[in-house]
């Protein structure tokens, strides 16, 4: 839990004196005043977010979140008193400013077990307070069929129409209308998990007359047939043996099957499951359109000896690639996240979205799996939701402009990637963000056999194993929804 508002904001006050010419952020970041209530019980309302002012005396606002233990894999810190590293410290003071505005409290409380901790709190009343759940995205339905959450459609000032709350994400987790899953820009562990290719900038200069990748991509260029295209010129049998894929040659394009081939999917605008009308879901991938052209997409694979699926034994595994970090692949598919991890390596690498599978394809699209999603616990208290909602839409908001743009610059300073052109690549893939419940609800039961049965095999098979999948599918998500 978190120190009372007046030991914090004496400490902000002391850290201010003496940080404001490094602070963080701090052309983008509010100012924090200090708030007393007026007489009317309101202040004049913000610029940006169109909020209320409201003296809500020490409201605390508490997160259930994971430990580290259980969930270390994203981003996920919500409350922090370390302001050592500039994520952190950007975070630290957007609580400390938004709980100044208001005159509240943000807390954090960890757990080994979501859904227990939850399923106590809502069924057995078991005391312990929180209105928030930071649930991974894999278990937002099972929290939902259980009953243990509430609706973000109650949540009067979270207006979800604004740049800092993913729309696709309010519309993945709604079912008959009601919204039970939330991404904004207040939690930074959906943009860390966001999938995306990593390029050796050495080993790309290494070519005579290459293209710009990053133009390729501002000129809607950037597809499947273009980067494999690609990655042939810089496929080499550097130790002559005849055989390609052992792992000591050079590599066009490299990643495990869930990671390269689930962004080859999404890039190409499909999703494994889609809703209906009324929002609810279906398996999706078996239509025509999608099995002509996930043939299109086999067959590109098939004829290209650009691509090295670096643990073909396990498609489903893990995604570092020590080929990569050796110098001896171009591109890389793997996920935001990973920039942690390649941090302690000598590599010089830009950032690219998941390529279009045809030119004439609108738009891009860039999948996040395995982060978390933000839920209302059924145990929030009536009277709570309006100063609830207020708090969080603010920090979603000021974390927009101050929190966003810190990760962004964070993660790619210095020698590891430090081009502008690759902040404007990262913030396309935020932009272009989508959700599929294939690939995180019914993982198992959808993404991971055809995953394995599908792409790793590269089956030209396409029709005939979806149309033989479809009744699992449907069944998996049927029993899912209809789980009392």
């Amino acid at each position: 839990m978190k120190v009372q508002k007046k030991l914090r904001t004496c400490l902000f006050l002391l850290c201010l004196a003496l940080l404001l010419p490094c602070a963080v952020g701090c052309n983008d970041a509010k100012t924090p005043q200090t708030t007393t209530p007026p007489n009317d019980g309101t202040l004049a309302p913000s610029e940006g977010d169109n909020l209320p002012e409201r003296y809500m005396e020490l409201f605390e606002l508490t997160f259930l979140n994971y430990t580290e233990a259980a969930h270390g894999y994203s981003l996920k810190t919500i409350c922090t008193e370390d302001v050592s590293e500039p994520i952190n410290e950007a975070i630290y003071y957007r609580n400390l400013t938004v709980e100044d505005r208001y005159n509240a409290v943000i807390l954090e409380q960890e757990t080994d077990t979501m859904i227990d901790t939850l399923t106590k709190a809502v069924m057995a009343n078991s005391g312990e307070r929180f209105q928030i759940a930071m649930i991974t995205d894999s278990k937002v339905n099972v929290a939902k069929v259980a009953g243990l959450l509430g609706s973000w459609n109650d949540m009067t000032y979270c207006d979800f129409s604004r740049d800092w709350w993913n729309q696709d994400a309010a519309n993945c987790f709604s079912l008959n209308g009601d919204q039970y899953g939330a991404v904004g820009d207040f939690s930074l562990s959906m943009h860390s998990k966001n999938y995306c290719y990593f390029f050796n900038k050495k080993l790309y200069s290494t070519i005579e007359d290459a293209e710009d990748l990053y133009g390729l991509v501002r000129d809607g260029k950037w597809t499947v047939e273009k980067m494999l295209e690609i990655g042939e010129l810089y496929t080499a049998d550097l130790d002559g043996d005849g055989l390609w894929f052992d792992g000591t040659d050079q590599y066009g394009v490299a990643g495990t099957s869930k990671v390269n081939y689930q962004m080859i999917l999404t890039g190409a605008g499909m999703r494994l499951v889609e809703q209906d009308a009324n929002g609810v879901p279906y398996f999706a991938l078996n239509s025509a359109g999608n099995v002509d052209r996930i043939s299109n997409i086999i067959e590109l694979f098939s004829n290209t000896t650009g691509y090295y699926n670096n643990n073909y034994a396990s498609p489903n595994g893990g995604i570092n690639s020590t080929e990569f970090l050796e110098g001896r692949v171009l591109l890389l598919a793997s996920t935001v996240w990973n920039m942690t991890d390649y941090k302690n390596y000598d590599i010089h690498y830009g950032v690219l979205p998941a390529p279009k599978l045809t030119e004439e394809q609108a738009q891009y699209y860039s999948i996040s799996v395995g982060g978390e999603v933000a839920c209302v616990a059924r145990s929030i208290k009536p009277e709570e939701i309006e100063n609830v909602s207020i708090l969080i839409e603010a920090m979603s908001s000021l974390s927009s402009t101050n929190l966003v743009p810190v990760y962004k610059e964070n993660t790619l300073k210095s020698r590891y990637s430090n081009a502008p052109e690759d902040a404007e690549m990262l913030q396309m893939i935020f932009d272009t963000t989508i959700f599929d419940l294939g690939t995180s609800v019914w993982e198992i039961d959808i993404r991971r056999p055809i995953m394995e049965n599908l792409f790793n095999e590269l089956n030209s098979g396409v029709a005939s194993y979806l149309q033989s999948l479809a009744p699992k599918a449907e069944n998996a998500i049927n029993q899912s929804m209809n789980a009392e």
